[in-house]
């Protein structure tokens, strides 16, 4: 855990640092509590899982990790050090989490996991979870933007230093009490010194600015798909919608279509349908279109809202894209990654 990881300048983290950087931005609790579900899910299911729900989770895996051939794969396992059996068990873990939403809280009730069940497999769950770069980044922002990094209080460094000792990362830290509460401060304060430097660079006026310059990407569409089983029925369906001027929910019963609400980013959107609902206005009913898993389907657009300073989610989006943009000329040449996370 005291191997360096990542660095910027002269300022080294190594795993403890990237752990604790969880605890301190509040991300590593809730990942925690996930891994005891997925384990509480598991027994509950006897580690049973349906093979096109593993199969599903196998599939996004590599296609978010860009591990589309088997050797591109093992090659990303062997080098940390993790099994297929254990990326398996991972992605089946995963999928009874997600199969169980909502119920989660029964689940773990019924299935009692203690917290060494989760040390045991966290630093695997950790790595296919992917935040240990997350948090890896994290720290390597903050150590990033200009500005000193002051000895503040100690008091939230007991704080986050209590709840890491609650965890189940506690079991394999390796920290005494003085340089846990030491080593979370250093990064409270590199914390504290980057968000001083973020609030002087996302102004009011320039996130303002950037949310106008983004007024077509960050455009939000909200509209109804509805899933045929063949193009027939979706072209019968359009007709109905367009000019009978039917209801999409009647459409969809008497079609026997799965209907499903969306809203998306147009900026964000996969580029076949951005296209499609760049110029869409609501009540427009687009397709027949082919889409993966389903024969036909038809998009009914209900709304456009374009992004303004009252939406709290795009003056967040404004300000990470600023600080982002002042930030990559500082770090660039810096940043040096001496191990896989």
């Amino acid at each position: 855990m005291h191997e360096a990881v990542a660095s910027i300048g002269d300022q080294e983290f190594d795993r403890t640092d990237i752990v604790l950087v969880g605890f301190v931005d509040g991300s590593w609790p809730p990942f925690e509590g996930v891994v005891r579900a997925g384990l509480a899910c598991d027994r509950d299911a006897g580690g049973k899982v349906g093979v096109d729900d593993l199969r599903q989770a196998a599939v996004a895996f590599r296609r978010s990790l860009g591990l589309l051939a088997s050797d591109e794969l093992d090659a990303w396992l062997e080098a940390r050090d993790l099994s297929r059996a254990a990326l398996t068990a991972y992605l089946r873990r995963r999928a009874l989490v997600e199969a169980h939403a909502g119920k989660l809280d029964e689940v773990v009730q019924r299935n009692p996991v203690s917290k060494d069940d989760v040390a045991t497999i966290l630093l695997a769950e950790a790595a296919c979870d992917g935040i240990m770069r997350r948090c890896a980044t994290t720290a390597v922002k903050w150590a990033g933007a200009p500005g000193d990094a002051g000895l503040g209080s100690s008091g939230p460094a007991l704080a986050v230093a209590a709840d890491v000792r609650r965890s189940a990362a506690s079991r394999f830290l390796e920290l005494d009490d003085t340089e846990l509460a030491a080593r979370i401060g250093s990064l409270l304060d590199l914390r504290a010194a980057f968000e001083c430097w973020a609030a002087s660079v996302a102004t009011e006026p320039a996130i303002a600015a950037c949310i106008d310059a983004h007024r077509m990407d960050w455009l939000r569409v909200d509209f109804v798909e509805l899933d045929f089983d063949g193009d027939d029925a979706a072209r019968e369906a359009a007709m109905c919608l367009r000019e009978d001027g039917l209801e999409v929910g009647d459409v969809a019963r008497t079609a026997g279509a799965a209907l499903t609400e969306r809203s998306v980013i147009l900026g964000a959107a996969d580029r076949s349908v951005a296209s499609l609902l760049v110029a869409a206005q609501p009540g427009d009913v687009l397709g027949p279109m082919s889409a993966e898993g389903v024969t036909s389907r038809l998009l009914v657009v209900a709304g456009r809202r374009p992004p303004t300073g009252d939406d709290p989610a795009v003056v967040a989006r404004a300000r990470q894209v600023l600080v982002a943009a002042a930030l990559e000329p500082l770090v660039a040449g810096m940043v040096r990654w001496h191990a896989p996370l």
